[in-house]
């Protein structure tokens, strides 16, 4: 039954419908598919409109609204982080919708809820709620019947998040959300998946669609092309195609209910202590060098952890490839981040390429302690 994938992803990220919910490729192409929608809506061309977005934003998006902004005269602008932590800084994020410079022609955010290339998780939550209390304020100093036109759209990258921490886009107050079947869910390559909430999204128009996304209302009296009707279909699947893969969505949708029988609070807590024991284990090691080692930094609300499954790090003389290809061969299934992956974050941070470990809530202690001791031979 593929219209129960649709309301177990609801269910996860806790949308208020299924309606919300399209079922795409990848990560990518949810993103890329929304955001261009998006931006056809929300930023006129010549305008001097503004996007923002992180430092440690994907260079697939970076790319994207980079190409946009100058098709437009559009300005993108990242939001600085701090530091020690490459956390995106509320306080700098607050400062430039403040700003009378900036925050009037702000019409769209852009914001990675966990970056490729470190364990960081930027808090969304209280960046959807600046966010939420901006467009109220703009609702209620401005009268005129284009006033929701104006308000700011959140899009969230959430393809490093979804099935590994708690993601609430009712708690983000996001208008979009996008994931990936393939990484923490454990799904099919080839599965993504789009939110897009229900008061947003009759107003965004798909830039590619077929008949699946507009499906034609009726036949024409005559042979004319012109005559042919189509309407977009309600919610989130106008951003759809007809033509998919059903047991690779069957796959999605059996990794998402697999997620929900766990617990995602459960496998939150557990992927966040097994990082936490990596990272403290790394620090022993004599040259390695935890990426955005964030150990003494608060980060999210309320104090919340700001660590999550994914750890990176840098190994002094070593080159990170070499390190990835040493543990692969010991049976160790981890990864390099190029530093053209995050190229803000790495211009601000001066890091190369980092070696990727990303633990998931059936790794155990003892495979920590055996990657950390194999790590530590290969470097004698």
């Amino acid at each position: 039954d593929t219209d129960q994938i649709y309301q177990s992803i609801a269910t996860l990220i806790n949308a208020d419908s299924a309606s919300e919910i399209a079922l795409v490729e990848s990560a990518t192409v949810a993103w890329t598919r929304s955001f261009y929608a998006a931006a056809e809506y929300a930023i006129s061309k010549g305008n001097g409109d503004v996007m923002l977005c992180c430092e440690a934003e994907y260079a697939a998006n970076l790319v994207a609204m980079q190409k946009l902004a100058m098709e437009r005269g559009a300005r993108l602008i990242a939001v600085p982080s701090f530091e020690d932590s490459g956390i995106v800084d509320i306080g700098a994020f607050q400062s430039m919708l403040d700003d009378p410079t900036i925050g009037p022609k702000v019409r769209l955010v852009c914001m990675t809820h966990i970056p490729t290339n470190s364990g960081i998780v930027n808090p969304m939550e209280q960046i959807g709620e600046i966010i939420d209390a901006f467009n109220k304020k703009k609702r209620g100093n401005d009268s005129s019947s284009t006033t929701k036109d104006k308000e700011v759209i959140f899009l969230v990258d959430a393809c490093q998040s979804v099935g590994q921490r708690v993601v609430d886009v009712r708690s983000m107050n996001c208008h979009i959300l996008t994931a990936t079947g393939r990484k923490y869910l454990r799904g099919p390559r080839g599965t993504g998946f789009l939110y897009v909430r229900n008061d947003i999204v009759d107003k965004l128009v798909p830039t590619h669609i077929d008949h699946e996304a507009a499906p034609v209302i009726a036949v024409p009296e005559k042979p004319v092309a012109e005559d042919v009707s189509f309407r977009y279909r309600d919610g989130a699947r106008r951003f759809e195609f007809w033509e998919s893969s059903i047991a690779d969505r069957l796959g999605l949708g059996a990794a998402v209910d697999h997620a929900l029988e766990i617990g995602m609070d459960v496998i939150e807590c557990q992927c966040s202590n097994l990082g936490m024991q990596l990272q403290n284990q790394l620090r022993e090691i004599p040259g390695v060098k935890v990426h955005h080692d964030h150990i003494h930094h608060a980060g999210g609300k309320d104090g919340q952890c700001t660590q999550c499954g994914i750890v990176t790090f840098t190994v002094d003389s070593h080159p990170s490839k070499d390190i990835v290809f040493g543990m692969l061969e010991e049976g160790f299934a981890i990864s390099m981040s190029p530093a053209t992956s995050t190229p803000l974050d790495t211009s601000r941070s001066k890091c190369s390429d980092v070696v990727r470990a990303s633990l998931t809530y059936f790794n155990s202690i003892d495979e920590i302690d055996d990657f950390c001791r194999v790590l530590r031979g290969l470097l004698e």
